[in-house]
């Protein structure tokens, strides 16, 4: 692993000390302490005390000045912060290939699999070889910009403290785009931090028919569903709890695929097909597009808000000052209400949009705990026998 530590930090320094960050910002469960983080990231002999390393280490990650200086950290915060540029430097080095040999192990802990092994559904919309090409290189560790090859990503939960729920996680990023790290990969540790095996959907972008934006990624979406509860028995999940959760646009495509489960939306490829495509619960965050013809300005709900009684309990969260999706989201809370489904919405007042999980100054920064707390209260977290 020695070239691997080399490769990531680019830094002559003891390797054992600079293991010691990688392992402890990007296992969940070393957030377990945050006093033994923050004396194995930050106190006094750690190499990066000594302000060249710490300088280059900094200047290599984007790393504010601030968090590597005890005097004026918030512990949980830095941690966070630093998790989180790690995080997003070992995905930009997987997708570039830089020490790509070393991090097959990583990449064991988290396979990727594809949705459509015999190409997509029939009547999949293609987009010009040269605009192809354009997206291709607009890739950045934040954002996905061209998506052919639909996939999901694993993030199993640790075994020890597994609990049988499941989650597809949709990035968003107005179907034209996927913020990739933010609200995908980040997600996903949180969740396996509260025991949650997450998949991250990794779903058809840009748009392919800008008349309807969320019907291939449906397809996506629903396809994602059937192949966790397939493979519900080898990733340690209760095929009945099993949800779904997005943000912005993956919001839209969350909250779609909570109300459309019922009609097929591509024909059938294989016997995890054969299986349900209804989440047990769903979570649009900040969700967009929920207005009519997808408009976000208006206090209006679109006919494809179609709610009844077998949509699934919802969990929801959105800020007042985020255009209207505040006001889509309450009269969206107001259809569950009206048809008798399991629902909480909580509207902060400030904080615009895209934050995922990111932690800042502002409340709506805690959502996620909210979240926790909701599916505890839904029994969603209780480990059952069939994941024993």
């Amino acid at each position: 692993m020695e070239s691997l530590y080399r490769a990531f930090f680019n830094l002559e320094t003891d390797l054992s000390a600079t293991a010691v960050i990688i392992d402890v910002v990007l296992r969940p469960e070393s957030r377990r302490s945050s006093v033994f983080i923050a004396e194995k990231l930050l106190i006094s002999e750690h190499p990066l005390q000594n302000h060249a390393i710490r300088d280059s280490f900094m200047h290599r990650f984007a790393i504010p000045a601030h968090i590597l200086k005890t005097e004026q950290l918030d512990i949980q915060t830095g941690i966070d912060q630093m998790r989180n540029v790690i995080l997003r430097a070992t995905i930009m080095m997987t997708i570039t290939g830089c020490a790509a040999c070393e991090f097959s192990a990583l990449a064991a802990d988290h396979p990727e699999m594809a949705l459509w092994p015999d190409g997509l559904p029939a009547g999949a919309k293609s987009i010009d070889a040269t605009r192809v090409e354009e997206l291709k290189g607009q890739l950045t560790e934040e954002r996905i910009y061209y998506v052919d090859t639909p996939s999901i990503t694993v993030y199993k939960a640790p075994k020890d403290t597994g609990n049988g729920c499941g989650v597809v996680v949709c990035p968003g990023g107005g179907y034209n785009i996927l913020a990739w790290p933010k609200e995908g990969l980040e997600v996903a540790e949180w969740f396996n931090s509260i025991g949650v095996t997450a998949v991250v959907l990794k779903y058809r972008v840009p748009r392919r028919d800008p008349a309807a934006p969320h019907v291939e990624p449906l397809q996506d979406a629903q396809r994602a569903l059937r192949l966790v509860r397939n493979h519900a028995k080898d990733w340690g999940i209760d095929p009945g709890r099993v949800g779904i959760l997005g943000f912005s646009a993956g919001g839209h495509l969350t909250a779609m695929t909570g109300m459309h489960w019922r009609k097929p939306s591509y024909d059938r490829v294989d016997e995890a097909d054969d299986l349900s495509c209804r989440p047990d619960f769903m979570c649009p965050i900040y969700a967009a597009y929920l207005g009519p013809d997808y408009n976000d300005r208006v206090a209006e709900l679109g006919p494809l808000v179609s709610v009844d009684a077998r949509t699934p309990p919802a969990f929801m969260a959105v800020t007042a000052d985020d255009s209207y999706r505040g006001a889509q989201a309450a009269l969206f809370f107001v259809e569950l209400k009206k048809a008798k489904v399991s629902a909480e919405l909580h509207i902060y007042s400030k904080g615009g949009h895209g934050y995922g999980i990111r932690p800042s100054e502002k409340p709506i920064s805690t959502w996620h705990h909210r979240l926790g707390d909701w599916l505890k209260l839904q029994g969603l977290l209780e480990e059952s026998k069939a994941t024993n």
